[in-house]
């Protein structure tokens, strides 16, 4: 995280460095530029460098004009886009915190409460220190070009982006067997919804699982701070199971889950290997099979039930059902019968 510069602090730097930094060729202070350095010598403070790419690029533009001037640059600063749109909030939040700090203080501790109740409602565990950090930064209030890819303001939904960095994903629980995410707060209702989308379109969800885990645990971050929706991660699951069965593209795009889609393919399969349809992978072979069967014209489509079936009996996994014992147990009856051995 960015802090802001205080000329007055534990940034303060030595003047030694900042003769060394003076004395440096300009043009190797502008292939590297020390943003601390330059807001040491110019005495401002109006800003958080570490992540403002338009903050950053006026210095660079500085540098490279050659301006030396402090009173200059302060000017050329407040006089930007960035200065303008951008400083004011900073420098009354600031002359509060010098000027009250009694004020500043209550106010900082409101804010430290309501980010900790903000965070225990998303399911994040942070400490006082943090709290208080992120108080400080949202009550300053960052400064930045909204227009840059890469502008960042201490509003709420960066209080939301940092706060969903805390969701602890090392705790898990037992549910009839099945180990899951052990979350809390809206983390944990976000988790419900993810596991049965997830479910639904043929993820394999268990905790071991390296690719499923990385996808959830982002998930959940981007729901809570607010970087997507459940409708984006609706139609990228959806994509998914479309990238992954191609032969139930025509069904997905109709609104069916991928389990809806296969449901008759897999009961049929089932229903020959004498399993629990609901036991049937997505990854298993012969399930790939049937619902990537590639027609004469080359297309992906699903074998016909009679064709899912039929693979199944060839299945090495069919040898072992009640049935193939009942029917093997029939044929040597029967050649036993032809060769006169049973009557």
């Amino acid at each position: 995280m960015p802090n802001p510069i205080d000329t007055d602090g534990d940034n303060k730097i030595s003047r030694k460095e900042l003769k060394e930094w003076q004395n440096t060729p300009l043009s190797e202070r502008i292939a590297n530029p020390d943003f601390q350095v330059m807001a040491e010598s110019w005495g401002f403070a109006s800003g958080y460098l570490g992540q403002t790419p338009a903050l950053q690029e006026l210095l660079n533009t500085v540098l490279e004009r050659g301006m030396t001037d402090a009173t200059m640059v302060k000017n050329f600063i407040a006089n930007s886009d960035w200065g303008q749109r951008y400083a004011n909030t900073y420098i009354e939040a600031d002359q509060l915190r010098k000027g009250a700090p009694a004020v500043w203080a209550a106010t900082v501790n409101r804010t430290v409460t309501e980010i900790k109740r903000r965070a225990q409602a998303m399911g994040a565990d942070i400490s006082d220190a943090e709290a208080r950090d992120y108080a400080e930064k949202f009550l300053l209030t960052t400064s930045g070009d909204k227009t840059s890819p890469n502008y960042e303001e201490f509003d709420e939904d960066w209080l939301d982006r940092v706060l969903s960095s805390s969701i602890d994903f090392s705790k898990t629980k037992t549910i009839n067997g099945v180990e899951f995410y052990d979350l809390a707060g809206a983390a944990e209702t976000q988790a419900e919804t993810l596991y049965q989308l997830a479910y639904d379109y043929g993820m394999d969800t268990s905790m071991s699982n390296d690719a499923f885990t990385g996808w959830f645990e982002n998930a959940v971050k981007r729901l809570a701070g607010r970087e997507t929706t459940t409708e984006d991660l609706d139609d990228e699951v959806i994509n998914y199971a479309m990238s992954r069965f191609p032969g139930l593209q025509q069904q997905l795009s109709r609104g069916l889950t991928l389990r809806q889609a296969a449901d008759p393919y897999m009961k049929a399969i089932a229903e020959v290997l004498e399993f629990d349809a609901g036991s049937l992978s997505f990854d298993d072979n012969l399930v790939q099979q049937v619902l990537n069967n590639v027609d004469e014209g080359g297309n992906f489509k699903p074998m016909s039930l009679y064709d899912a079936k039929l693979a199944a009996r060839r299945d090495p996994r069919w040898q072992y059902t009640g049935t193939a014992k009942t029917e093997y147990t029939d044929i040597a009856s029967r050649i036993l019968k032809d060769f006169g051995f049973l009557g």
